[in-house]
């Protein structure tokens, strides 16, 4: 018969979901009945890959009652908490956040402190709207291990404007460390097309592209830095791409809204600008968006008549037609 270690490694791998299950039923009653910290963690840990939240919970907790100084459950269960979506997300946030913290005082207590533990209680919290908490952790990462890679990335992106130059370098660093680290070539690049550094910035994110071609922000930013070169044909087809992509993401609608707007095709424009808001009729940057474009023609005959062709059959609640319509005539 096959050790239990072989077999969980076999569990991980499977993509079929029939041997998924029948290995499963075999082993968690023996490594449950086992009381093994590590056992229970790394059926806990798969359990957390494939999304089975409840199951993985379970387990993490138990590893942590009989292995209650052993850090990789408390670490796991940061990153399932972080990405459960079957609990409204400030609930999760909040769970991660305590466990890592309880993780981070085992490891101090053991004298043996984790870059990867500081780092995801450095996420927490900056999603939990903390950034000075959350940068405290970051830097005790890179103080434990100075060439982590994920903390150098997450300290760059918390940092605003007045520390730009950090933020270039921390990045940078970051892709020393991996070549290949999609979001910092992807980030980085769009740092630089702010910056106007455009030869650099196209290098990054050619580099991203040829790593993760469907992301919906890298072809925004590629689009950008077209427009921003004089290229207004290949910023159009990034623009477009990104709508193919995801039709359902509003910012994409609206960036290609702006590049009709800019080269004079009125009609297109106004039904882009339109769609992003009938994706998300809360969301007030793409109200402001179109009533930017409107109250841009000095004909406000013109104007009404735009959005009169846009909210032909539209979906939009009728509340916030009314809404709408009553900041468009207010122009």
């Amino acid at each position: 018969m096959k050790k239990i270690p072989d077999m969980l490694e076999e569990l991980s791998r499977t993509s079929d979901a029939d041997e998924f299950r029948r290995l499963r039923e075999v082993l968690e009653p023996q490594i449950a009945k086992s009381h093994d910290p590590t056992l229970l963690w790394r059926l806990g840990q798969i359990y957390r890959q494939r999304k089975i939240w409840q199951d993985a919970e379970r387990l993490l907790y138990e590893a942590i009652k009989w292995g209650p100084s052993m850090p990789e459950p408390y670490r796991d269960l940061g990153l399932l908490y972080i990405h459960r979506d079957d609990v409204p997300w400030e609930v999760s946030l909040g769970r991660a956040r305590d466990i890592l913290e309880k993780g981070v005082k085992v490891e101090k207590i053991t004298n043996d402190p984790s870059a990867v533990t500081h780092t995801l209680l450095g996420r927490v919290l900056e999603s939990l709207d903390d950034p000075d908490s959350a940068e405290v952790e970051l830097r005790r990462a890179l103080e434990i291990d100075p060439h982590y890679e994920e903390a150098q990335y997450n300290l760059a992106m918390l940092l605003d404007d007045s520390r730009k130059e950090e933020k270039l370098g921390l990045l940078r660093q970051s892709i020393a460390e991996d070549p290949d680290y999609f979001a910092a070539l992807r980030n980085l690049g769009f740092e630089l097309v702010k910056g106007k550094q455009f030869t650099e910035a196209e290098s990054y994110l050619n580099r991203a592209l040829g790593l993760e071609p469907t992301d919906v922000s890298l072809r925004w930013y590629l689009g950008q830095l077209k427009w921003m070169q004089g290229d207004l044909s290949s910023a159009e087809l990034h623009f477009r791409k990104a709508v193919e992509l995801d039709p359902g993401v509003g910012k994409s609608h609206e960036l290609l809204g702006r590049l009709y707007q800019h080269t004079d095709r009125v009609e297109e424009a106004n039904r882009e600008f339109f769609s992003a808001i009938e994706l998300d009729p809360g969301d007030e940057d793409s109200i402001s968006a179109y009533l930017k474009f409107l109250g841009e023609f000095e004909d406000r005959n013109f104007a009404a008549s735009l959005y009169s062709a846009a909210k032909q059959n539209t979906l939009l609640p009728q509340q916030r037609l009314v809404e709408l319509e009553s900041r468009v005539l207010a122009q």
